[in-house]
C-alpha cells in the first residue's frame, strides 16, 4: 500500500513539473547573423516576445508547448520545447517570390508582379530623422530622382519618376497614405518614423487601376502597425547641430573690394581708406547665418493579438534652419487600431493629426530683400551694426536684411489630418469586400507682418500685415471587391473589381492691412485699415472604376490586366470619361528544370508589360470649361470678362509605355539585383496658349487659354540597375555594398510637320526637335578679347562677333538640359558584433543650371555690390588674358553663367551601437540603439554656386542644404 502511494506522489509532482512555466531563451540568426524584431509566439495564445538587438529572446513557456518564430521575408519557424531551456534558431529567407509587395488596391507575391516597383528601405525611414519624408528620397530609390527647392527646414522637394512627362510641370507622382490619396509635397506635418514602407509603382502594369492619375507614377506609404507578441514601449530621442554647408563661392573682404573698386575707377579709395579696413571686414554670411540646434522625441505604444491590432505615437520636432530665422516646430499624434469584430469581418482606422508651425525669414532667391542674397551682396566695408547695437540701415541696397531676421516676421501655421476607417468583409473563403472611407485636411494660415520703421513697412501705409488662411480636403472612398478562383492547383486566377471616388475643395482668404495706430501690434481689428480682401473657392469631383485580373500558372508563369474608366470634373461633361489599361507578363526562370544545374543561381525572374495611363495634372482646375472674373468700374466690382477660353475638347495628357524587367539573386543570395528597361510616350500634351485682351468680352487684360496639342510628344526612354552584395559574411562580421544608376533620355519630338519654338515657360529654353525638355537656348561666350577686354560671342554660325544678340544668335545647346539623366545612390555598410557603420551617397549628373548669383557676383554693373575673387581677375590692360571682361562690360544671361551641377553628396553617415541582450535585460530594458549621424557631410562637386542639389534652373541665392550632426538613443521595452 505505501509503495502504491508513493508511485501517485511521484506521478503527480511529475505532472506538476511537466506543467510547469519555465524560461526559455535563445538567440535568433539568419544567413548574415543576429535578426532584431523576430516575434516569437506561443502557439494557440497570444503570449509572446520579441528579438532584441543581438537577436536574443527569452519567454517563459512549459514543456510541449510549441515556440512560433515569425519574421517578415523568412519562412515561419516552429519548435517544440523538450527538457532544454535554450532554443536556437537559424531562420531561412523566403524565396524572394513569397514576399509581398504592395500593388495599387492589393497586395500582391512578388512572384506575380509584372510590373516595376521599387522600395525604400525600412531602415532608413527609422533611421535618418528628417523633417518631411521626401528629403529620404534622393538616391535612395531606383528610378526615382528627387531634389530639394531649398534648405528651409521643412522645404519639399520636386519628385519626378522615370523623367518628366509633361511640358506644363504637372510630372509629379501621387501620393496615397494607408489608402488615402494624399497632397504632393506637403510631408512636413507628417512624422516619417511612423511609417512601415514606401512603395514606389513606375510602369503601367503596377498604376494602370489608378487610370487618369496614374501617369507619372504612385507613391504607396504604409503606416506602422503592432506585432503579435507582449506590447512594445518604444522611445526614439536625437539631437544635434547643423551647420552652413560650404557654398563653392568666394567673395572679397573689405581692402579686397576696395582695391576692386580702385582699379574699376582709380582715387575712389585713398591709401589710409585702404588701411583703414586691412584688419576689419564684415563677413555678411556670419551675420545671417548661425550654428543651429535640432531636437526629436518619439513615444510609441505597439502590439497585437489574435484579435486587435494598435499602434500608437506622439512624436515632437524643433529644427531650426541655419539662416536665421527659419525654424520648423512639429507635434504629431498617431492612432492606428484595427480588430476583428467577427470572424469573418475585421474593421480598424488610421488617424494621423500634426501642426507645424514655420518662421520664415524670406521666400529666398534674387531679391534684394532675402538675407541670403544680402549675405553675399552686402559690401564687406559696411558694419552690420550701428554703435549702440541697433541694425545699420546704411547698405548697399537701401536698408539691411536683417531687419527681415529680427524685426519683421512671416508665420506660417498648419494643421493637417489625414484619417480612414476600413472594413474587410470575408464573404467566403474566396471571396471578400473591402471599403475605406478617408479625408486628407489642411489648413494652412500665413501671417506677414512689415513693421513700420522698417524699409518694407515703409513702402507701404505705416507698416503691412499681410494674412492668408487655406483650408483644403479632400474626401477618397474607395470600395471594391476581391475573388480567388483556385482552379486547380496548376491554374489560379485572382480578380480585382471596384471604385474610386474622390471630392476636392479649396478655400483660400485674404487680407492687406496697413496703417497701424499701434505698430507692434501685429492683429486684424481697430489697430490699423484694410485696405484689400481677397477669396477664391475650388471645387472638383474624379471618379474611377476599375477591374484587374491575376493569372497564375503552375507558380511559373503569371499574366496581369488591368482595366479602368476614369472622369474628372475639370474637363467638358461630353470629355471627362476615358478608358485606360495595361497588360503584364512574367516568368520565374529560376523554376525550370533546366535550370537544376545553375547552382549558382537562386532566383531569376522576367518581366514584360505594357500599357495606357493619364495624366490630368497638367491640365490644372477647370481645364475644359471657361472661366469668368470680376472687373472694376469707377470703384465698384461690376462687368464679368472670361479669364480662359477653353477648348471644349481639352483632356488628359496619355502616356503609354512598356518595361521589360530582370531580378535575379545568386551565390547563396549574397547578391541580389534588377535590371530594368523603359519607355514611355506623352501624346495629346496640355498646353496654355496666352490670348489677346481684345478677344475678351470687356477688352480686359487677356488671359489664357487651355488646350491640347499633337504637334508635339514627350518621350522618355531609360535603364535602371540596382546591385546589393554581401562582399563578407561571417557570423560576427558583415560588408555589403550596392547601388542603383538611372538613365533617363527624354526627347521632346515635333510631329505634324511643325518645327522646335523658343519655350516662354522656361526661359532661354528650347521645345522640340528631338532635345530633352529644359535645354539651354543661350547666345555662346567667346572669352575675352585680349586687345581692349570686350566680352566675345558666337553667332549662329559660329563666327566670333562683339555683339550679344539673343535673338539672332541664341543656338539649340543639345545636351544641355537642366534635369540631370543619369542619377542614383550607393552605400557602403559594416557590421562587426554590436557596432554598425552605414555610409550612403546620393548623385546626380550631367545637369546644367544657369548661375544667376554669378550674374550679381561677377558683374562691373553691379560693383555697388559685393563681388567674387574671380573679378580680381578682370581685364585691365592689352595683352590680359583672362575670362572677365573689362569694366563697363557687365554679364549677359549666356553660356558664361551656364555651369555642369553634378555633384555626389554623402547623404548620411551612421555609427551605432547595439546594448547586448544580457545587459539590457539586467537594466530592465527590452533593447537599446545609440548612435552618431551626420547628414551632407561632404559635396563633391565643380558647379560654383551655393548647393547643386537644390531644384533649380536659374540659381540665384537660394538657401543650401545644412549639414547636420546628430546624437541618438532608441529605447525599447
Amino acid at each position: 500500500m505505501r509503495v502504491k502511494i508513493i508511485l501517485c506522489i511521484m506521478l503527480f509532482l511529475g505532472t506538476i513539473t511537466y506543467a510547469q512555466k519555465k524560461a526559455i531563451s535563445g538567440n535568433v540568426t539568419d544567413a548574415t547573423g543576429p535578426l532584431t524584431g523576430v516575434t516569437v509566439i506561443i502557439k494557440g495564445t497570444t503570449i509572446g516576445a520579441e528579438t532584441d538587438f543581438d537577436g536574443n529572446y527569452t519567454i517563459q513557456a512549459s514543456t510541449g508547448q510549441t515556440l512560433v518564430f515569425s519574421y517578415l521575408g523568412y519562412k515561419t519557424e516552429e519548435r517544440v520545447i523538450g527538457n532544454q531551456t535554450r532554443i536556437d534558431v537559424k531562420m531561412v529567407e523566403e524565396q524572394t517570390l513569397l514576399q509581398e509587395i504592395v500593388v495599387a488596391f492589393r497586395k500582391q507575391k512578388k512572384e506575380a508582379v509584372t510590373g516595376a516597383t521599387t522600395k525604400i528601405d525600412k531602415q532608413i525611414l527609422e533611421r535618418v530623422p528628417v523633417a518631411s519624408l521626401d528629403q529620404l528620397f534622393q538616391g535612395n530609390s531606383l528610378g526615382l530622382n528627387a531634389t530639394s527647392t531649398n534648405g528651409n527646414p521643412g522645404a519639399r522637394s520636386e519628385v519626378y519618376i522615370r523623367g518628366i512627362n509633361s511640358p506644363t510641370g504637372g510630372s509629379e507622382p501621387i501620393y496615397i497614405l494607408d489608402g488615402v490619396r494624399i497632397t504632393g509635397g506637403d510631408f512636413r506635418a507628417l512624422n516619417a518614423t511612423d511609417f512601415e514602407s514606401v512603395d514606389i509603382l513606375k510602369d503601367p502594369s503596377s498604376t494602370a487601376l489608378y487610370g487618369a492619375r496614374g501617369a507619372n507614377g504612385v507613391i504607396l506609404i504604409t503606416s506602422k502597425k503592432g506585432k503579435k507578441g507582449e506590447g512594445v514601449i518604444e522611445y526614439d530621442f536625437s539631437t544635434g547641430v547643423s551647420t552652413l554647408t560650404d557654398p563653392n563661392i568666394e567673395m572679397m573682404n573689405a581692402l579686397q573690394y576696395r582695391q576692386f573698386r580702385n582699379i574699376l575707377s582709380p582715387g575712389t579709395f585713398t591709401q589710409a581708406q585702404l588701411d583703414e579696413v586691412a584688419n576689419r571686414s564684415t563677413n555678411w554670411r556670419d551675420v545671417f547665418f548661425r550654428n543651429s540646434l535640432t531636437q526629436r522625441h518619439q513615444l510609441s505604444f505597439s502590439g497585437a493579438s489574435d484579435k486587435i491590432n494598435y499602434y500608437v505615437s506622439g512624436s515632437y520636432l524643433n529644427q531650426q534652419g541655419t539662416l536665421e530665422r527659419s525654424d520648423l516646430e512639429r507635434a504629431n499624434l498617431r492612432v492606428n487600431l484595427s480588430g476583428d469584430v467577427k470572424s469573418w469581418l475585421n474593421i480598424g482606422t488610421n488617424l494621423s493629426l500634426g501642426f507645424t508651425q514655420e518662421d520664415v525669414a524670406d521666400d529666398f532667391g534674387v531679391n534684394t530683400n532675402s538675407p541670403v542674397t544680402q549675405a553675399f551682396l552686402n559690401r564687406p566695408d559696411a558694419e552690420a551694426f550701428n554703435p549702440d547695437g541697433t541694425i545699420n540701415g546704411n547698405q548697399v541696397f537701401g536698408f539691411n536684411a536683417l531687419e527681415q531676421t529680427r524685426i519683421n516676421s512671416d508665420v506660417r501655421e498648419q494643421t493637417k489630418f489625414v484619417g480612414n476607417i476600413f472594413g474587410t468583409a470575408k464573404i467566403t473563403d474566396n471571396l471578400s469586400v473591402k471599403s475605406n472611407a478617408g479625408i486628407d485636411f489642411r489648413e494652412f494660415d500665413r501671417k506677414r507682418f512689415f513693421r513700420p520703421g522698417t524699409n518694407l513697412g515703409d513702402q507701404q501705409d505705416n507698416g503691412q500685415l499681410l494674412f492668408n488662411n487655406t483650408r483644403t480636403y479632400t474626401i477618397n472612398i474607395n470600395n471594391q471587391i476581391d475573388y480567388n478562383w483556385r482552379i486547380n492547383d496548376d491554374n489560379k486566377l485572382d480578380f480585382l473589381l471596384g471604385m474610386s471616388f474622390e471630392r476636392f475643395r479649396n478655400r483660400t482668404l485674404g487680407v492687406d492691412v496697413q496703417n497701424f495706430l499701434f505698430p507692434d501690434l501685429d492683429v486684424i481689428d481697430g489697430n490699423a485699415n484694410v485696405v484689400d480682401a481677397t477669396g477664391l473657392e475650388d471645387n472638383a469631383t474624379f471618379i474611377n472604376y476599375f477591374f484587374n485580373t491575376d493569372y497564375n500558372l503552375k507558380g511559373k508563369y503569371f499574366l496581369t490586366g488591368s482595366l479602368s474608366y476614369s472622369a474628372d470634373s475639370d474637363f467638358n461633361v461630353n470629355n471627362r470619361f476615358d478608358w485606360f489599361y495595361s497588360l503584364g507578363a512574367s516568368w520565374i526562370l529560376s523554376k525550370e528544370d533546366f535550370m537544376e544545374d545553375a547552382k549558382w543561381l537562386d532566383y531569376a525572374k522576367v518581366r514584360a508589360s505594357y500599357g495606357l495611363t493619364g495624366n490630368n495634372q497638367s491640365s490644372g482646375l477647370y481645364a475644359g470649361l471657361n472661366t469668368l472674373s470680376t472687373t472694376q468700374y469707377n470703384g465698384n466690382t461690376g462687368l464679368i470678362s472670361p479669364f480662359t477660353f477653353n477648348d471644349p475638347s481639352v483632356s488628359w495628357e496619355k502616356v503609354a509605355g512598356y518595361n521589360l524587367g530582370v531580378d535575379f539573386e545568386m551565390f547563396d543570395r549574397r547578391l541580389k539585383g534588377t535590371i530594368e528597361g523603359y519607355h514611355k510616350a506623352t501624346t495629346e500634351l496640355a498646353f496654355q496658349e496666352p490670348i489677346a485682351p481684345s478677344t475678351t468680352i470687356t477688352g480686359g487684360t487677356g488671359g489664357v487659354i487651355n488646350t491640347n496639342t499633337t504637334d508635339y510628344e514627350v518621350t522618355n526612354t531609360g535603364i535602371e540597375i540596382q546591385l546589393t552584395g554581401d562582399v563578407v559574411r561571417t557570423d560576427n562580421f558583415l560588408f555589403q555594398l550596392g547601388g542603383n544608376f538611372s538613365y533617363n533620355k527624354n526627347k521632346v519630338n515635333n510631329r505634324n510637320g511643325v518645327t522646335g519654338i523658343s519655350d516662354p515657360n522656361l526661359g532661354s529654353a528650347w521645345f522640340g526637335d528631338g532635345e530633352a525638355f529644359g535645354t539651354w537656348y543661350l547666345v555662346r561666350f567667346a572669352g575675352v578679347n585680349p586687345a581692349n577686354g570686350d566680352a566675345l560671342y558666337y553667332d549662329a554660325n559660329g563666327n566670333i562677333t562683339n555683339v550679344y544678340d539673343v535673338d539672332n544668335n541664341s543656338v539649340i545647346l543639345s545636351g544641355k538640359s537642366q534635369y540631370a539623366p543619369i542619377n542614383g545612390g550607393f552605400f557602403t555598410y559594416f557590421k562587426y558584433k554590436a557596432f554598425e557603420l552605414d555610409a550612403r551617397f546620393s548623385y546626380q549628373y550631367d545637369k546644367y543650371v544657369s548661375n544667376n548669383s554669378r550674374f550679381f557676383t561677377e558683374n562691373t554693373n553691379f560693383s555697388g555690390f559685393n563681388q567674387s575673387v574671380e573679378m580680381l581677375n578682370i581685364w585691365q590692360q592689352p595683352g590680359d588674358i583672362t575670362n572677365v571682361p573689362r569694366a563697363g562690360q557687365g554679364s549677359q544671361f549666356d553660356t558664361r553663367l551656364l555651369e555642369n551641377a553634378s555633384f555626389m553628396r554623402l547623404k548620411t553617415l551612421t555609427l551605432s551601437y547595439n546594448l547586448p541582450s544580457d545587459v539590457s535585460k539586467k537594466i530592465g530594458l527590452g533593447g537599446l540603439r545609440m548612435y552618431i549621424q551626420g547628414q551632407n557631410l561632404l559635396t563633391f562637386t565643380k558647379y560654383r554656386g551655393l548647393d547643386p542639389e537644390l531644384n533649380q534652373r536659374f540659381d540665384g541665392f537660394s538657401y543650401p542644404l545644412a549639414r547636420v550632426f546628430l546624437l541618438g538613443l532608441n529605447v525599447k521595452l
